[in-house]
């Protein structure tokens, strides 16, 4: 299941120093029956 969360760091950002430097993307394409994805704002 990590291999679909995929963290990448903003542009402009060469050392990251909290979660709102990166850009996380999450793949659901194919994902296993009964298995959910919830987002938290």
């Amino acid at each position: 299941m990590l291999s679909r969360i995929q963290p990448k760091l903003k542009d402009g950002v060469t050392v990251p120093r909290s979660f709102e430097d990166y850009q996380v993307s999450v793949i659901e394409d194919g994902m296993p029956s009964g298995v959910t994805i919830e987002r938290k704002a």
